[in-house]
């Protein structure tokens, strides 16, 4: 029976965590749906939390929880990833263990499908899907999102690495090592060294999530950078040559 785990990562972020939590459940519903044999797994890595972000789990028996003090991305989700992977028992593959481990960010929205998605690839025989992202809208103007477009490809066969949006194969994930203590970038790190390793990858276009298109974020370097540059980029397109 194959087992999924889900590894989010947070910072302080009571205020989009839920909406996070809320899309991973439907997730877990339409997986349920039509896989009732597939079990889920869902752990928040609590990261240096000086707000309610804490208290955003009292209610959400399902999802699991680990801390650390960290303040570094890449720690949190090999923390989380961690937690899924571990058993007190001595097994190859301990019990209780998952079989591939999906990853996004509290400021992260799935579509659905998204845990079909990686159950997809899990069973084709993939050791690594990247996905691909949508800023919301919610701060960037039409013509910053259109700069953005332009710059990302979308479909499958895309060069795109997001670990809002990722996933590995458990077995490869322990074969590389899985993620490194990094402020950022770590997603890349990790998809280097499973390329290296000679291990199959898909980059798929079919789960598309969608982002905080916040200008502020909680890695320095992240995806929040891009987004400035991309700002700045469409500031520069409408001066006059």
């Amino acid at each position: 029976m194959t087992s999924l785990g889900v590894v989010v990562p947070a910072h302080d972020e009571e205020t989009l965590l839920p909406r996070c939590l809320d899309h991973l459940a439907r997730a877990r519903r339409r997986l349920a749906h039509v896989e009732p044999g597939v079990t889920v797994r869902v752990v928040v890595a609590l990261d240096r939390c000086t707000n309610h972000t804490l208290d955003v789990l009292a209610t959400r028996s399902e999802v699991e929880t680990v801390h650390l003090d960290a303040r570094c991305v890449g720690a949190a989700r090999a923390a989380g990833a961690a937690y899924l992977l571990s058993s007190t028992e001595a097994d190859a593959i301990p019990a209780g263990a998952v079989d591939w481990l999906a990853c996004t960010d509290a400021d992260t929205l799935v579509p659905e499908h998204w845990l079909i998605w990686h159950l997809g690839a899990c069973r084709a025989g993939y050791d690594l899907l990247l996905g691909t992202v949508w800023p919301e809208g919610a701060v960037l103007t039409p013509l910053e999102q259109q700069t953005w477009l332009g710059r990302h490809d979308l479909t499958d066969g895309h060069p795109h690495i997001h670990g809002a949006n990722l996933g590995v194969r458990a077995s490869a994930y322990r074969l590389v090592g899985g993620f490194r203590r990094m402020d950022a970038h770590e997603d890349v790190d990790l998809v280097s060294r499973v390329r290296a390793a000679g291990l199959s990858c898909s980059a798929s276009g079919g789960g598309c999530v969608v982002t905080s298109d916040r200008l502020a974020g909680r890695a320095v370097g992240g995806f929040a950078d891009h987004l400035e540059r991309i700002r700045a980029a469409s500031v520069g397109a409408q001066r006059p040559a």
